[in-house]
């Protein structure tokens, strides 16, 4: 969908008219669980980190939109601060783990029993109430009409 506010680029619309251009999609977070799980083996927290940060960077659609927008030039740029900051921050990362004695594999490892408490339970019903009530609502329009 297209938006209202005057473009501010120049690479798709012409300037002072409405962009037609949509926002780039959020960060998404699917690696999150795969960390937790890295940590928990015994990874180091900061070879995780790494990942967590250079894995999102360096998607192929990123490095694509980057090449064919901004040149090859500032793709090599781009790659090249990716992989230096993410890895300066590994080592930063091992090393205030080490300096201060944080317990990380240990929280990254905990079980949490939510899934028989009262509070899953009623979560879920609501959830499935309201899914229903959406799904159902087009119908129930037709009925009422």
């Amino acid at each position: 969908s297209s938006s209202t506010r005057a473009c501010t680029t120049t690479c798709c619309c012409p300037p002072a008219s409405p962009c037609t251009r949509s926002a780039p999609p959020p960060p998404t977070s699917a690696s999150t669980p795969l960390a937790a799980g890295l940590l928990a083996a015994g990874v180091s927290p900061g070879a995780v980190l790494v990942f967590m940060l250079a894995g999102p960077a360096t998607n192929l659609a990123t490095i694509g939109m980057i090449q064919q927008e901004l040149g090859k030039r500032v793709l090599v740029a781009y790659l090249t601060t990716i992989i230096v900051v993410a890895i300066l921050m590994g080592y930063v990362t091992n090393w205030l783990v080490a300096t201060f004695g944080f317990e990380v594999y240990q929280v990254a490892a905990q079980h949490h029993e939510l899934s028989d408490g009262l509070l899953f339970q009623l979560s879920a019903g609501l959830l499935a109430i309201l899914m229903l009530r959406n799904w159902l609502a087009p119908f129930m329009k037709k009925v009422t009409d």
